[in-house]
């Protein structure tokens, strides 16, 4: 079986991003796939790639999903581009992964799946929470049966992005229009998280607000306004009638993410006494209830 070949349109290492963070390490673990060209968003970019990573690299991606032996083209760029770049690909016959999001709204997104419909490609979004091993470990706890009845779950963690500080940058980040949000991004990695483990929500009310309406940009000295809110509760009921909770405060960079849900459960008399911190310790006897941390 020959291998598939990937184009990378976002892998500049003058400014890494998330395709020199993850996609190229994890490519070069895959003996299936071989790296075959990237792209960027400048000459000097792309010369400095093609140093880099020893293979073709252009400034117009165009090119790169022009190439006979590109058969996947992996986009980690900003979601300004998305649209423009998956359509010219799956035009080109090409399969597809994209970071999440897909597209800047409802429109662009189904646009771009009825045009992958009408083909027989391949394609992937990039909701990678989903294959963690404490997430899936976190699934087959719940479908096993092993903390019973899930009665509610409920993850708190900060944007890391969104604060009182970034740089020239991601300045589109802070711009409502653009809708590479607090919401958009982190939240609904971590709810895709969610469902997986413990099932798809239902009812949701939610709220959000702009608590740091002025950002400073730490390499320019510079002030901007920012219209994207930073912070955000999501109350929910899942199809299972459990409840879910969803809160992302205004913070900074010291508050951390968890590593995934918490399932709070209810186990016969006995079943269990002290909460389980980690679950591969087991339930004990003496309690009605636990709760597992991954």
């Amino acid at each position: 079986m020959s291998k598939i070949g990937v184009g990378i349109i976002g892998a500049s290492p003058l400014r890494p991003g998330w395709a020199v963070a993850a996609h190229l390490p994890a490519l070069a673990s895959l003996p299936d796939y071989e790296l075959r060209a990237v792209a960027t968003s400048s000459e000097a970019s792309a010369k400095a790639a093609g140093d880099a990573y020893g293979v073709p690299a252009y400034s117009d991606p165009s090119l790169l999903i022009a190439r006979p032996d590109v058969d996947l083209v992996v986009v980690t760029v900003r979601l300004a581009h998305h649209h423009a770049l998956i359509s010219q690909a799956v035009a080109a016959g090409k399969m597809v992964m994209s970071e999440w999001p897909l597209g800047v709204d409802i429109a662009q997104s189904t646009d771009i799946a009825a045009r992958v419909t009408k083909t027989d490609l391949w394609t992937l979004i990039g909701l990678q929470a989903r294959m963690a091993p404490s997430i899936r470990y976190a699934r087959d706890l719940v479908e096993q049966g092993y903390v019973g009845k899930v009665l509610g779950t409920a993850i708190v963690g900060s944007g890391i992005a969104w604060t009182t500080v970034s740089d020239s940058a991601h300045t589109y980040m802070f711009d409502a229009q653009s809708n590479a949000s607090l919401l958009s991004v982190p939240v609904m990695h971590a709810i895709d998280a969610m469902q997986f483990v413990v099932g798809d929500l239902t009812d949701v009310r939610a709220t959000s607000a702009v608590r740091n309406p002025v950002i400073r940009l730490a390499d320019t000295e510079q002030d901007i306004q920012s219209t994207t809110p930073d912070h955000l509760a999501i109350a929910a009921t899942l199809e299972s009638g459990a409840v879910a909770r969803r809160e992302f405060p205004v913070g900074d960079q010291r508050q951390r993410w968890r590593s995934g849900p918490d399932l709070a459960s209810r186990q016969p008399p006995g079943a269990c006494s002290k909460p389980v911190r980690r679950a591969r310790r087991g339930c004990r006897r003496g309690s009605a209830g636990h709760s597992v941390g991954i």
